[in-house]
This record gives structure tokens, C-alpha cells and sequence, in this order.
């Protein structure tokens, strides 16, 4: 769920969609061809914290939303469009969307024929289009949720157990700042928790945060 008003429901990049095709008329149906389009994409919003009508075997497809154009990919070799359809033989197939770095929304078109006839339909979330959020920022406002959390716990405590202060300023700072600025001090108390932000320079930011979040909940627990 991200923060918007309303608040929407989006799909994780990575998470699958499964499509059911059933021909209604008694003829075959021809699926030609089935393409992603992407119709928006914008910077992911803040997170705010299927179908199974038929027991068969989906046929996999990746769909990869970043290129241009976007790409249907078979995930079995030698599986791929054209399929036939009919009121007996009926096609599922699950798709696995992928973005890295926007939200996108996307709807899929399918080509067909049937009798002579051609056209394409275009298959969505009921009307409106899928939405996909970028699965590596996905884990990051995950992450960034669960630490900020976790230091308002900490920061209500009176008083921090000495053995775990330094370390979890040093993290803290190294969290949320980056590597340490400035000259060591001289005050030996300020020296000790510069010491312990100085050793973690070159961590990642998730690191610390992840580090953060570790020993924060051993020093609540104390």
C-alpha cells in the first residue's frame, strides 16, 4: 500500500500475475501475439505500512518493464506465442513484472484471431491499470521503516545501557549520516562514541541501519 490519497494497492516488482484465456464461441481463437505497455512511470511513492479458478499448469512469462519497449519473455524454451484457445482448451498464464527503479503502470495487449477475423484486447486490473512498485525500493522503505521505528524506541528509553551506547551511536550516525566528519575529540566520553563511528567508515547506510536494528533490539530487551 503506498501513501496516496486514496491509499492504492500495488503489486511488488516480482510478484506474479495470472491470466486465464477461455474462447467463448465454438471456434478456435488464435492468440498471436501479447505484448506489456507501459502507460505511466514515476518516482515510488512512500509504502504505507489471486486468481485460482483453475487447477492447471500456467505457462511462465517474465515481463520485463524497464526496456523500450517493454518485453514478454517465455521462461520455458521452445514455449512461446502463437496459442490456440477454445472452449475446451483453455491457456493460463502467469506473468512475472519487473521494474528496478519506478513505479509503472502497465496494461497488457493481446493479439488475436479468430475466423478471419483479427483484433486485440487489452487486459488490465478490472478497467484500470496494473501498478508495479520497484522491488529494491520496495526493501529499502521496508528497511528504512523498520529502523527509523526502532530508534524512537530506543531514543524513549530514559537511559541506554552503557554497553550498548557508543555502538548504537556510532551506527546511528553512520545510518544516517554516512562516514564520520570531523577531528576526534578530546573529551575522552565524546571520544568514545566518535571511535565507534569512526570504525564503521566505508559501511553502507543499509548496513548500519540493518546493524542499527540488530542491536537496538538487544539493548530494549536489557
Amino acid at each position: 500500500m503506498v501513501d496516496a490519497d486514496p491509499p492504492t494497492a500495488v503489486m511488488k516488482s516480482g510478484a506474479s500475475h495470472v491470466i486465464t484465456l477461455e474462447a467463448r464461441p465454438a471456434r478456435a481463437v488464435v492468440l498471436r501475439a501479447m505484448r506489456p505497455v507501459v502507460l505511466s512511470r514515476r518516482l515510488p511513492r512512500p509504502l504505507r505500512r489471486g486468481y485460482d479458478a483453475l487447477q492447471m499448469r500456467p505457462r511462465g512469462f517474465t515481463v520485463d518493464l524497464d526496456a523500450d519497449p517493454p518485453r514478454l519473455s517465455s521462461t520455458e524454451d521452445g514455449v512461446d506465442f502463437p496459442f490456440t484457445i477454445s472452449a475446451t482448451d483453455i491457456e493460463q498464464f502467469r506473468l512475472l513484472p519487473s521494474a528496478r527503479r519506478e513505479e509503472v503502470c502497465w496494461q497488457l495487449e493481446l493479439d488475436w484471431t479468430c475466423a478471419g477475423h483479427r483484433g486485440t484486447t487489452v487486459i488490465n486490473d478490472d478497467g484500470k491499470p496494473f501498478e508495479l512498485y520497484p522491488q529494491e525500493h520496495w526493501h529499502k522503505m521496508s528497511l528504512q521503516d523498520e529502523f527509523e521505528q526502532t530508534h524512537a524506541k530506543a531514543a524513549a528509553l530514559h537511559t541506554t545501557p552503557g554497553r550498548f551506547q557508543s555502538a548504537l551511536y556510532g551506527l546511528y550516525m553512520q545510518a544516517t549520516i554516512g562516514d564520520v566528519q570531523g577531528e576526534c575529540p578530546e573529551d575522552p566520553g565524546a571520544k568514545r562514541l566518535w571511535q565507534s563511528w569512526h570504525e564503521l567508515k566505508g559501511s553502507s547506510k543499509a548496513s548500519a541501519q540493518h546493524d542499527y536494528i540488530l542491536w537496538a533490539g538487544v539493548a530494549l530487551k536489557n
